[in-house]
């Protein structure tokens, strides 16, 4: 085993293969004597000679379609598209062409080829160039699509591709070329459409690939502090897709979730989400959930870009980990911090809480209603407890992140010890003997109490269905699964809401109603009762008188006539205290102070002459100057200061 980088590991499996097969050779732009854009072909030229590695003008359509042609013939090319995102230039030659020829000619002739690009995001390289449009090859039958996440899987799929008959399309990664790590010494093929499980864990599935395979390790690392065993699940390859270890393995874990770096609607982890619905569906304690990048074309700006980018900076707790399995060193008392309810969000202000200090607290119970500078919000909690303190009380402020309240996240003393024998068992046991049933009805039968051991269930192969549940009793205010106590009194609602559609606000409306009857001056200033959204209004209104929205207008004129004017006029006044200035005469026309005019070149007629000009500016407020008025008002100056007789008319 050698440690070598991911770079390392493609150009090993590439001159490996060169050397080992002389009908593979290399194709693409700047491979050759500029030995690849990412260094990848670094001494090919050299060593194998113009005629196997070929540099080819910028034309991807044209140099994929020379490659699927000498792929037909028998020989083995390995095509360089600088990034994916100009692959889409060569789509048809791939999708219509490399992908079909086999099956369109009844296996007569086959495309042996291989297409390695880079993809992905964070680089700082804008929209165009930080693409991974790899779903639109995983979509295609005939194609083969694998996207290794290191350099042993670097080398492995490369190779793998190369001895391929099938076109396979070799998905690299921007970030992954300076990664290092162990890859073994001799030649050994990957099984394109193999899974590898990574990391073993029982608490919850993670699935990804490419870039996302060795973020899901790292996070999977730091999860484990917090007493979570995630299980990694690499794809590697996306087409053929390993749909059977992704099942095994939420079948294992009971929870899933897909990494991609990619956007999120249509993207590769809705397949990989339907693939855990068809098969492991009766298995999942919760939704399946999906992480990737935002919805925009990836910004330049690095800021923005990274906030665009999937787990970058940012950590979801929404999932907390499950307290049977806990190590006793990680039951602690929990902060609960003030959230981030929008984006402008800089302190937020407590309206009502919901619980008391004693109450037990569930996932998804409202803790308390906070007002931002935008609106009145409820937050949930997002961990099981008992709530042990209230640090900012109903009316008070608190900037984002400062504690509001603690959480006593103890188990009780009946729950058996993390990590002890019974409580593995108790754990496996209750998966052995998990009956067929919907996510649905699990989660009515916790909110009814009903155990579905006593169930007979009437769907496809026995499954029970929601129609079995009907009728049977609700056991009100039992513990339901995992020890959460569940409320079955649907029937109780606030008595604070508005019915005109607007919760109640108390104190506000007092507060005014008593200025009025107490008979006082609305005339004077009168103090408003403070909260975040209040202040932030008042904010904006300050604001608006000196930041406003402003548009510039520009124009210039010819003032060469207006200066002989002031010549005139100051030699008519020789001899009088009188002098007249530029600026005399542009008071006249506007009251505007210009600077000194300065010489220009100018065409009259087909003579190019130097005449001095004057620049000016409008800067207005639209909201009372419309452009149309403005662009008038420059057109009068300008006409005025380009005949000059007519302001001393």
């Amino acid at each position: 085993m050698s440690v070598i980088s991911y770079r390392q590991a493609l150009h090993d499996a590439l001159r490996g293969e060169m050397l080992r097969d002389e009908n593979v050779f290399l194709i693409g732009e700047e491979i050759g004597l500029f030995e690849g854009s990412y260094k990848i072909t670094v001494g090919m030229l050299a060593e194998f000679g113009p005629k196997r590695v070929r540099d080819t003008p910028i034309a991807e359509e044209g140099f994929t379609g020379a490659a699927i042609g000498a792929a037909m013939l028998g020989l083995r090319p390995v095509v360089e598209i600088m990034t994916i995102n100009f692959s889409l230039l060569a789509l048809d030659q791939i999708v219509n062409h490399a992908a079909k020829i086999y099956g369109m000619f009844g296996g007569q002739a086959r495309v042996p080829m291989v297409i390695r690009t880079p993809g992905g995001g964070g680089q700082q390289l804008g929209a165009t160039h930080s693409q991974n449009i790899e779903l639109y090859y995983a979509f295609v039958p005939g194609m083969k699509v694998v996207a290794p996440s290191s350099p042993a899987d670097a080398k492995a799929l490369m190779l793998a591709a190369i001895r391929d008959d099938d076109p396979v399309l070799v998905l690299e990664n921007l970030a992954l070329y300076n990664t290092t790590g162990e890859v073994p010494d001799h030649d050994e093929p990957a099984e394109i459409g193999k899974a590898a499980v990574t990391r073993p864990g029982a608490d919850i599935t993670v699935v990804a690939y490419s870039r996302m395979a060795a973020v899901a390790l790292q996070v999977a690392s730091r999860l484990e502090d917090e007493g979570i065993d995630v299980e990694v699940v690499d794809l590697r390859s996306l087409r053929p897709l390993d749909r059977d270890t992704i099942v095994a393995s939420v079948r294992k874990t009971n929870c899933a979730v897909v990494l991609e770096d990619d956007w999120l609607t249509y993207g590769i982890g809705a397949e990989i989400a339907a693939t855990i619905s068809d098969g492991a569906f009766d298995w999942l304690d919760a939704p399946v959930r999906r992480v990737a990048m935002a919805e925009v074309p990836l910004p330049y700006a690095k800021p923005l870009e990274t906030a665009a980018l999937p787990l970058r900076g940012r950590r979801d707790h929404r999932h907390p980990p499950d307290p049977r399995r806990r190590r006793p060193e990680d039951i602690l008392m929990i902060d609960i911090l003030m959230p981030r309810l929008s984006d402008t969000m800089t302190e937020g202000a407590i309206s009502t809480w919901h619980k008391k200090p004693g109450d037990h607290v569930v996932p998804g119970d409202v803790l308390v209603d906070i007002e931002t500078d935008k609106a009145l919000m409820e937050y949930e909690a997002y961990e099981a407890g008992t709530l042990a303190e209230i640090l900012i009380t109903e009316g008070q402020n608190a900037p984002i992140g400062a504690p509001i309240a603690r959480l006593d996240n103890g188990v009780d003393d009946t729950t058996t010890p993390v990590g002890s024998a019974e409580t593995g068992a108790s754990v496996a046991d209750d998966r052995a003997d998990r009956r067929a049933a919907s996510p649905l009805v699990r989660r009515l039968a916790r909110e009814r109490g009903i155990d579905l051991a006593t169930v007979a269930g009437t769907g496809p192969g026995g499954r029970i269905v929601r129609a079995d549940l009907d009728g049977l009793p609700a056991d009100v205010g039992v513990p339901g699964a995992g020890g959460c106590v569940v409320r079955a009194d649907s029937d109780a609602l606030p008595t604070d809401i508005d019915v005109r559609g607007t919760g109640s606000r108390p104190g506000v409306e007092e507060s005014f109603a008593a200025s009025v009857s107490g008979g006082s001056d609305l005339r004077e200033p009168r103090p408003v009762p403070f909260d975040p959204l209040r202040r932030a209004v008042a904010a904006r209104l300050t604001e608006s008188g000196t930041t406003v929205p402003t548009f510039t207008a520009t124009a210039s004129a010819d003032v060469e006539d207006l200066l002989a004017l002031r010549v005139q006029i100051n030699q008519a006044c020789t001899g009088a205290d009188v002098k007249v200035s530029v600026n005399d005469l542009l008071v006249r026309a506007v009251a505007l102070a210009v600077g000194a005019a300065r010489a220009e070149l100018s065409l009259a007629g087909e003579t190019v002459i130097a005449r001095r000009r004057i620049h000016y500016t409008i800067t207005a407020d639209h909201r009372i100057i419309d452009g149309a008025l403005a662009a008038r008002f420059l057109a009068t100056l300008t006409e005025l200061l380009e005949h000059p007789l007519r302001i001393v008319a």
